[in-house]
């Protein structure tokens, strides 16, 4: 499995959360929200002969950028050295290393910048975030340090604890070891471990678990399947890109991946397969799991 995010198994079992019916679109206006008010948020000014860059980010992967009068979101990307953000939309890249940086037009002009300082207004940048986090679904207590400038981060778990590089991911921030045994997913308050092959949710000591998950600001769709005895259930989360899957008593996390029509979401091993369309009064799916294939439609399932 080995896929960000935990929440959305949980919110499962938590069907009261939400209903299919849920509106989970993520605005421009939602995602520059969430960054400005984040609170381990750090601001870069940028600036180059004729160029200024308000640059504000966050551990996890969204970043918002103000250039020439206009606001724009930018997504992090993993790099060998340094931080990089990218607007595929805009055909736009900005890497930053110390205090140099530079910003990549449309894959071809690059324009040399320098840091020149962190707004006021945001605070300053931190080379180092902890986190505190308690088990969901386990009675372990993990500490969780990440290294920005080496984009690492040391985990502890009672008197064990292990260093992780960072990798690709869908949604937040995703840490691995060179062997892919263990891995790390942390998006906002949440964080998911799996080793060797085993997922224990995670939620950060200062939030009440429940009574976050059933928070109103906790946009969940909820959809739902039977078939006689049998129940499957898939929960979308925020802004969707990851969603959780129960089916016959097993949960599987999902990250979004291309569809031409409608939703998909996809096991990081490729070996389940979800792809859901919403009418508004029923939906309907197609499920790829363990060599078998299932058909959904108005709140029944069946083996195909």
């Amino acid at each position: 499995m080995k896929k960000l995010f935990l929440v959305a198994t949980s919110i499962v079992a938590l069907s009261s959360c939400s209903s299919a019916n849920s509106n989970t679109v993520t605005t421009f206006e939602n995602q520059k929200s969430a960054v400005l008010s984040a609170k381990d948020q750090y601001v870069f000014n940028l600036e180059g002969d004729d160029t200024r860059i308000l640059l504000v980010v966050t551990p996890g992967n969204d970043a918002y950028v103000k250039y020439n009068g206009k606001e724009i979101m930018f997504k992090r990307v993993v790099t060998a050295s340094g931080e990089a953000f990218e607007s595929k939309e805009n055909n736009m890249y900005i890497g930053i290393k110390g205090q140099e940086a530079f910003l990549e037009l449309n894959d071809k002009t690059n324009i040399p910048l320098r840091v020149v300082g962190n707004s006021t207004e945001y605070g300053e940048a931190k080379n180092e975030y902890s986190y505190n986090f308690k088990g969901v679904d386990n009675k372990m207590n993990m500490y969780v340090v990440y290294d920005r400038t080496a984009d690492k981060v040391n985990v502890k778990i009672d008197n064990s604890s292990v260093t992780l590089n960072r990798v690709r991911s869908a949604s937040g921030m995703a840490f691995s070891n060179e062997d892919g045994k263990i891995y790390l997913g942390i998006k906002g308050n949440q964080a998911y471990l799996e080793t060797n092959g085993v997922g224990f949710n995670f939620v950060e000591n200062n939030i009440d678990y429940n009574e976050y998950a059933k928070n109103k600001e906790t946009k969940t769709r909820l959809y739902t399947f039977k078939s006689g005895n049998s129940e499957l259930s898939l929960a979308l989360i925020g802004d969707g890109e990851v969603a959780g899957l129960r089916f016959e008593g097993k949960d599987y996390v999902l990250n979004r991946v291309k569809s031409a029509s409608g939703e998909a979401f996809e096991s990081r091993d490729g070996k389940v397969y979800f792809g859901i369309k919403n009418y508004g009064d029923r939906a309907e799916g197609y499920l790829e799991i363990n060599g078998k294939a299932y058909r959904f439609d108005n709140g029944k399932y069946s083996e195909i």
